[in-house]
């Protein structure tokens, strides 16, 4: 009896071995994800992978769905529609790449399709977290740029911290020339670019506008507005969105920089055309002595900055101030004779604060209009100041008294003002000091 049970036991032991290994040889090979879960970075490529149990004879392609709520082609997009396995492997991938990922709490799902001769394993779909970029702030540097033969106009790139950031890629941000601009594209200027490339690894980029000279010149015909249009998804338009650059001409009105006095240039012109004609007081008093001055000259929000230093007699008329350009006009130097080459441009600026006794001992401070040109002399850099609108208290009263009355009306025509033929005419040297 114990013999039959041992031999029941035997058979029944070596039926199930059988059936086990029958089932073991027609068990489906299986498809999977590597991962469950993914983190698609703000700006880095990302593999997602499937593996097969076994390798695979021939091609294989495995099908799958995407969702989740990021959105194709726009916060992301991806290098297949399904897993391509080549014969002998067991393994394929895709890449997703981010794109206009800006928007928090988005996430793709991919979900793996049924595949003949195939079961799923363990893990049929994957979850893959968006990082979102960095929103772009985007400024112009300056509210206003002085164009002297040339204006570089400058965009910055910026975090929400307002501090520079730099990207892994090229950044375009086009610009626009507002309608309100009085200066035309081609005749009074050229532009360089009609976009701002800012390169990968910077923070800035600029586009170069260039001063056209135009015969007869129209005075309003010098002012360029530039504006951004909507630059969409990513964006945020900073604190400057508009700019102006406003058209000197040439370089001749390149002011910036620390200029050292050096002479009243038409300081003999003066005393030999009035001497014999007024008491001797008139021109001994005249504010010839510049060389203890320095004028520094910086571009400004919205213009220049003025800082005048030293005790010279330059001192008596200008102030600290800020000022801007107001026109620019060829005038007569008497002192270099007749002729067109007594004949210069000069570039007349409001100053929003001087002297306008132009003496020190009576302050009678107000806005004044002011000439300005630099040029070449012996290999230095001069700038020119013509000064005419003042009233003098210390000298050359006697011409103030006689032509006042020519710059009002019905006379204006003849004198803008009362010292226009008898300016006070200063030269400063380009200095480093």
């Amino acid at each position: 009896m114990k013999k039959i049970n041992f031999l029941f036991v035997m058979m029944t032991l070596l039926f199930m071995g059988v059936v086990t290994g029958c089932k073991d040889d027609d068990e489906a090979p299986t498809i999977e994800f590597n991962e469950q879960n993914y983190v698609l970075m703000a700006d880095k490529e990302l593999t997602v992978s499937v593996t097969l149990s076994e390798p695979t004879d021939a091609q294989l392609s495995i099908p799958f769905t995407l969702g989740g709520t990021a959105v194709e082609n726009t916060d992301y997009t991806i290098s297949a529609k399904e897993f391509t396995v080549e014969p002998g492997k067991n393994t394929a991938s895709v890449t997703i790449t981010p794109n206009k990922n800006y928007e928090a709490d988005r996430n793709i799902t991919l979900k793996l399709g049924e595949v003949i001769g195939y079961d799923f394993g363990k893990i049929i779909e994957a979850n893959i977290a968006v990082t979102p970029k960095e929103k772009i702030i985007y400024a112009f540097e300056k509210e206003y740029y002085p164009m002297a033969g040339k204006a570089e106009v400058y965009v910055k790139i910026l975090n929400s911290k307002g501090k520079p950031i730099t990207t892994s890629k090229d950044v375009t941000i086009p610009f626009e020339i507002n309608s309100s601009s009085t200066a035309v594209n081609g005749i009074h200027y050229s532009v360089d670019a009609d976009k701002f490339v800012i390169p990968a690894g910077e923070s800035s980029a600029k586009v170069t506008f260039t001063y056209n000279k135009v015969e007869n010149e129209e005075d309003d015909k010098n002012i360029v507005k530039l504006n951004f249009p909507d630059l969409g998804a990513g964006f945020i338009p900073g604190a400057i969105i508009e700019t102006t650059v406003q058209l000197f001409g040439s370089t001749e009105a390149n002011l910036t920089g620390k200029w050292k006095g050096e002479v009243m240039s038409n300081l003999d012109n003066i005393k030999g055309a009035y001497t014999a004609w007024y008491i001797e007081g008139e021109v001994t008093n005249l504010p010839e002595n510049i060389k203890n001055n320095t004028l520094t000259i910086s571009e400004s929000k919205n213009g220049f900055t003025l800082k005048i230093e030293g005790d010279g007699d330059a001192a008596k008329y200008f102030k600290n101030t800020s000022f801007t350009f107001v026109r620019n006009e060829t005038i007569h130097h008497q002192e270099l004779g007749i002729g067109k080459d007594a004949k210069k441009e000069v570039y007349f600026f409001e100053l929003q604060e001087a002297n306008t006794s132009f003496t020190s001992s009576k302050e009678t401070i107000g806005k004044s209009l002011v000439g300005f040109r630099v040029f070449e002399k012996e290999d230095n850099k001069i700038l020119e100041a013509t000064i005419f609108d003042f009233i003098p208290v210390d000298f050359l009263v006697p011409i103030y008294n006689m032509t006042k009355d020519w710059s009002t009306p019905p006379y204006k025509k003849f004198l803008e003002f009362p010292m226009n033929y008898t300016p006070i005419r200063y030269q400063f040297k380009l200095t480093n000091e």
